[in-house]
């Protein structure tokens, strides 16, 4: 009987571990639309920005442009001034180009992305819901205990492979974000910093820590399928778990 009692103390933690994945991924949707929704404001804004500040340049061209033109001494100044537009203007482009990748790359994938997930997520629950629960299994004791044992070892494996779909599920997520964001974040400063030779400069310490950030990222989530091993030793290690810690999910 200790072995009926392990194998349903075993499924028990797998299973409240799966619920409680699940329950996270249903409970942060809202997180995520929070982050689309934000991430569109950002994107208003900046067209926005981007509108005004043409406006202002075109302004601040006629003035160039005057002081070229004028018959007095000021053509040197208007020169200057003009070259000077022209450098704004670059950054008026570069701007527009991570406005429009904000949205295509980021916004909109992301968006896509989040009903797939929602559904996932359903469709996991769903499908954990069908696993044979303890209350059939005990009807099963009084007249076999050895297959009652094998029976609660095949609900163990499946327990298990429901955790792990469960986990890998939500790790995609995070991967998928990361995906979608790294073009977006590293075109956009390496387009900043060529800007000018001053701005590289200052800005050259600050890109070094990105591209390490990113190179770390880029490791994490090279397989969103493949979970860390530290994952893969929880389900394995179910055996060692003290039940009396387990706390049902809601």
């Amino acid at each position: 009987m200790n072995i009926i009692e392990n194998a349903e103390k075993e499924c028990a933690v797998l299973g409240s571990l799966f619920q409680g994945i699940v329950n996270e991924m249903k409970n942060s949707s809202t997180l995520w639309e929070d982050l689309v929704s934000k991430a569109n404001k950002m994107h208003i804004q900046l067209k926005s920005t981007i509108i005004t500040f043409s406006l202002f340049l075109d302004a601040f061209q006629r003035i160039a442009d005057l002081a070229t033109n004028t018959k007095g001494a000021t053509r040197d100044i208007g020169t200057a001034l003009t070259r000077l537009i022209l450098r704004q203007k670059s950054i008026e482009q570069k701007l527009k180009y991570f406005t429009n990748s904000l949205l295509e790359s980021f916004i909109q994938p992301l968006n896509d992305c989040i009903e797939d997930w929602k559904k996932s997520a359903n469709t996991l629950d769903k499908d954990h819901a069908k696993v044979p629960k303890h209350d059939s299994l005990h009807n099963k004791l009084n007249s076999a205990v050895q297959e009652v044992s094998n029976y609660y070892g095949m609900l163990e494996e499946r327990e298990k492979q429901a955790l792990r779909s469960a986990m890998i599920e939500e790790r995609s997520h995070f991967c998928t974000l990361f995906t979608l964001l790294k073009p977006v974040m590293v075109r956009f400063l390496r387009r900043l910093i060529s800007i000018n030779e001053d701005l590289e400069v200052s800005m050259a310490s600050e890109m070094s820590h990105i591209e390490d950030l990113v190179q770390c990222l880029n490791k994490h989530t090279a397989d969103p399928q493949c979970l860390p091993l530290a994952s893969e030793q929880v389900i394995k290690d179910v055996k060692g778990i003290d039940y009396s810690t387990i706390v049902a999910f809601k």
